[in-house]
């Protein structure tokens, strides 16, 4: 019989969100996300975003048993193998993404009617917008963390038969059966 168990844990804490942008404006924080930085994105530029918090625990164990039994010309082997597995993971902060790709510093369109403005294309400024606080936020709201349980379940059996001293037949029989994460 074979028993095993095993832990794996890593963790990475970053500094609260309200101290991240201690210069600069104060952005909103609805959520009270606490960690993380938020998700700040230009017009024409890549996002600045610095990864949130990285939690990963894994621990799973491990418990099989093998027999053998012999039987005239016959090797009868069966067993089983269990494996049990907690993963918990950190998801993403809930601190909602910014976008500074507002129309806010573009040129307007003087062919657009008054009801319904339009900005002239290619015009306007993603860090202008940014500095002027003309941005899109939306707030989200999810879990602080992901936790996955999946077991594995395999019994075999297999019969090794010695048909002839140079000729052996191995026949067998494996189920195994993974819950869903």
């Amino acid at each position: 019989m074979l028993l095993n168990a095993s832990r794996d844990y890593h963790q990475a804490r970053l500094r609260r969100f309200p101290h991240q942008l201690r210069r600069g404006p104060r952005l909103p924080n609805p959520l009270n996300a606490l960690t993380g930085r938020p998700w700040v994105t230009w017009t024409w530029r890549l996002p600045i975003r610095e990864p949130g918090p990285i939690l990963a625990d894994y621990d799973y164990g491990v418990l099989q048993d093998n027999a053998t039994k012999i039987k005239g010309k016959h090797e009868l082997e069966f067993g089983f193998h269990i494996k049990y597995e907690i993963i918990d993971k950190s998801a993403d902060s809930n601190a909602g993404p910014y976008s500074a790709a507002t129309l806010a510093t573009s040129l307007y369109d003087p062919s657009s009617t008054a009801t319904n403005p339009l900005a002239r294309p290619l015009t306007g400024f993603g860090l202008a917008n940014f500095e002027l606080g003309s941005m899109n936020y939306s707030a989200m709201f999810r879990r602080p963390l992901v936790s996955h349980s999946p077991r594995e379940y395999s019994p075999y059996f297999q019969d090794n038969w010695k048909v002839t001293p140079r000729l052996t037949l191995n026949l067998g029989l494996r189920y195994e059966m993974r819950t869903p994460a």
